[in-house]
């Protein structure tokens, strides 16, 4: 399984590829973030504030562990599944199936095929009691979630598709 969260340096500017969350980038923007929607990612100016905001949400995610996340410390915000930064589950609307993002699992039960009403989704769970989240161990210790496997490889580029990383090296005239 890979991370959800990818988070990039270069030059001077920190840059957050992660799932869409309402909650985070309320966050994001609170914290100056601006969204380039050219490369899909939240761009920041790379500053001790901006490093903090990412240690307090997801961790050091050069460090990465499988943990067991329970139901009781999942952060049930509606239409969105949290825990910290981590989005776990959501639904886009009624009748739409929850979307669990990469590098997260659903261990037991189920989720409904419709949940909430046409104005307010629910992501709601069938006897789920925990989830599998890859996530920076230092926030897995942190949150009390139980570890299961230790040193996961880090893959930056495995987020990406083929076409997305050549028109990323063209963009910086790396390819002719």
């Amino acid at each position: 399984m890979k991370t959800q969260v990818i988070i990039t340096i270069i030059k001077d500017e920190l840059c957050i590829n992660a799932p869409y969350s309402a909650v985070n980038n309320k966050i994001y923007r609170e914290k100056g973030g601006r969204f380039n929607q050219r490369k899909s990612v939240w761009e920041f100016a790379s500053t001790s504030t901006t490093e903090k905001m990412i240690s307090e949400l997801f961790g050091n995610v050069n460090d990465l562990v499988e943990a067991t996340v329970k139901m009781d410390q999942i952060d049930i915000q509606g239409a969105e599944w949290h825990i910290g930064g981590y989005k776990l589950a959501s639904r886009r609307g009624r009748d739409y199936l929850v979307e669990i993002p990469t590098g997260v699992q659903l261990k037991n039960g189920s989720f409904p095929s419709s949940g909430g009403s046409m104005k307010n989704p629910q992501v709601a769970g069938n006897n789920v009691e925990s989830m599998g989240l890859i996530c920076a161990r230092d926030f897995a210790e942190r949150e009390n979630l139980e570890i299961i496997n230790i040193g996961i490889p880090v893959n930056p580029l495995a987020h990406f598709t083929y076409s997305e990383l050549v028109m990323e090296l063209m963009s910086r005239n790396v390819m002719v």
